[in-house]
């Protein structure tokens, strides 16, 4: 019950994004924003494919952060702290 869904106008060449459940709480305005910002640069172009590639990767990026950055700033202040 909760996803996000990339809507692609090939007629017009634009492209929307829909989020329900969890998803919209991780893909907020200014991220969707960002996402289809990045999209539409290829749907323009008519390429469709690349645009729903990009979907995937951003949206993967804000769904899966890189935990490993977050757990060396935690590290890095956890020592400053100390």
């Amino acid at each position: 019950h909760s996803g996000a869904l990339l809507l692609i106008d090939m007629d017009n060449r634009m492209a929307y994004l829909s989020t329900t459940g969890k998803a919209i709480g991780i893909l907020t305005d200014s991220r969707i924003q960002e996402i289809t910002d990045e999209v539409a640069s290829y749907v323009g172009d008519g390429e469709y494919a690349k645009g729903a590639r990009v979907f995937l990767e951003k949206t993967d990026e804000f769904v899966n952060p890189n935990i490993t950055g977050m757990l060396l700033i935690a590290l890095v202040l956890a020592v400053l702290v100390g």
